[in-house]
């Protein structure tokens, strides 16, 4: 394979294309020759260091939590349900059913809570509230570190909060359903801040942003929202200025 790329990438100029792409409106310069010449050469004159494999080769929950009870045990008939009571309070509501043998889904809901408990002075908050939590780690692991730490086994869990709702969710084969719910236990107790992760979703939201009022399509979608919600400001999608508002803490 090294020989290969070698030969597909040559050094020198031999066997290269740089291609470049942008809008076409006043105001806009794009690069000349010269200056594509220089950044290639430039990028060829750094010394890159070598990826550090920063896997983490331990499990996703090095101590289990404390074991609950199921407190009330019950079922519906006429639904095909089976209903557990545990001592936290939660109600699970279990639906055996005959799509696929293979697939076990898991969502979890609190009503009555989400964003409308917040003042409107948390918006910029409130917007980027899911997007943040799900960049972020879990545990000892980063998001990246947890992605590695999970290849090969089929299971995902994520969280988010509407505006007046908590929801949990996850999928997973039967054979890693505890990873799955080892998952879903340190969303609730172990969230781990990740500032990288946090930066570099700012990142994509605001080159994302920059460009977005380019499109005729977003100002009519713009235009309509604000017109069926009477320009309330919850109902306003994300703006550049968000970004800045925002505080990950």
């Amino acid at each position: 394979i090294n020989q290969a790329m070698k030969q597909l990438i040559p050094e020198g100029d031999k066997n290269l294309a740089v291609l470049i792409m942008g809008q076409e409106k006043e105001g806009v310069s794009l690069p000349s020759e010269s200056e594509l010449r220089s950044i290639v050469n430039a990028v060829r004159a750094e010394k890159i260091e070598a990826l550090v494999d920063n896997t983490i080769h331990e499990p996703i929950m090095a101590t289990l939590p404390k074991a609950g009870k199921i407190v009330k045990e019950d079922e519906d008939k006429e639904m095909g349900t089976r209903i557990w009571t545990l001592s936290n309070g939660v109600k699970v509501i279990s639906l055996k059913t005959d799509y696929r043998e293979d697939q076990i889904i898991m969502s979890g809901y609190s009503h009555g809570g989400g964003t409308n408990r917040y003042n409107d002075s948390e918006l910029a908050n409130i917007k980027l509230l899911n997007g943040a939590v799900n960049a972020s780690g879990l545990g000892s692991f980063t998001r990246n570190q947890l992605t590695k730490a999970l290849s090969g086994i089929q299971v995902s869990v994520s969280a988010s909060i509407g505006s007046n709702k908590e929801v949990i969710q996850g999928n997973c084969v039967p054979k890693d359903m505890e990873t799955m719910f080892q998952l879903t236990y340190l969303t609730f107790t172990a969230p781990l801040r990740d500032d990288e992760a946090y930066a570099a979703m700012i990142n994509r939201q605001r080159t994302t942003l920059e460009s977005y009022d380019a499109d005729p399509m977003n100002a009519f979608s713009d235009a309509l929202r604000n017109n069926l919600y009477a320009n309330h400001p919850r109902a306003k999608r994300v703006m550049i200025e968000d970004l800045d508002k925002a505080s990950y803490e």
